[in-house]
C-alpha cells in the first residue's frame, strides 16, 4: 500500500511541506486592556463582588477595635483579593465608622494591586461640605479615581468618579440602613 499525500478539501494534493500538524503554530498571546493596571483585568470579567469581613476574636470579645480584614470574592464563593485596613488605634476607637484609614488590596499573588485613602469626615446629611470621599489608586501612587458620597437623607448615596473627576457610575444602597458606632 503506497502513502498518498495529504490532500485539501478542494482536492489538491498538498506537499509534505505545507502539511504541519497544529501544534506548531504559536499560541496567541493575552493581550492586557489598555490603562488596566496589572492583576486588576479580573474585574473585566465579573458583574458581582462579595465583600466579606473577617471576624477579629479580640473585638468580638472586647469591643475594642482592631485592623478590619475583608475577603473580596467572587460569586461562587472564591476569594480574588484581600483588603486590609491601616490605621492606629486611636484612630478606630475613637472615631469609629467615620475614621480615616489607609486600606491595601493584594492580588492573588500578594501583590498590592489598590491603595484606598479616606480622610477623617462627617457621616451626615446636614455637612453637605463635609461628606465622605475616598482616593482610588491603582497602582499604588497613581491617581485612578474617587468614591464620593452624595447628599441622601433616605439612604446612602455614592457616585464614582475618574482621576478627573468626571462622574462615571452610581451606587445607591438601601432605604433602612442599621449604624451605630461600634460598627465600622
Amino acid at each position: 500500500m503506497s502513502a498518498n499525500p495529504p490532500q485539501d478539501p478542494n482536492n489538491r494534493q498538498l506537499s509534505p511541506m505545507t502539511a504541519q500538524s497544529p501544534q506548531h503554530i504559536p499560541k496567541p498571546t493575552t493581550l492586557r486592556p489598555v490603562n488596566c493596571p496589572p492583576e486588576l483585568e479580573y474585574l473585566l470579567q465579573v458583574d458581582q463582588l462579595i465583600v466579606k469581613q473577617k471576624v477579629e476574636i479580640l473585638e468580638t470579645f472586647t469591643g475594642f477595635e482592631t485592623n478590619n480584614q475583608n475577603d473580596i470574592q467572587n460569586n461562587l464563593g472564591q476569594n480574588v483579593y484581600l483588603a486590609s485596613e491601616d490605621t492606629d488605634c486611636c484612630t478606630r476607637n475613637c472615631c469609629g465608622p467615620n475614621r480615616a484609614f489607609n486600606m491595601r488590596i493584594v492580588g492573588p499573588s500578594n501583590r498590592k494591586v489598590l491603595h484606598l485613602v479616606r480622610p477623617l469626615r462627617c457621616d451626615t446629611c446636614f455637612c453637605f461640605c463635609c461628606l465622605q470621599y475616598m482616593r482610588v489608586e491603582a497602582p499604588v501612587g497613581h491617581l485612578i479615581g474617587y468614591v464620593v458620597q452624595d447628599c441622601s437623607c433616605l439612604r446612602p448615596a455614592f457616585h464614582i468618579s475618574d482621576a478627573n473627576g468626571n462622574q462615571t457610575m452610581r451606587i445607591c444602597g438601601p432605604v433602612c440602613v442599621k449604624t451605630s458606632s461600634s460598627m465600622s
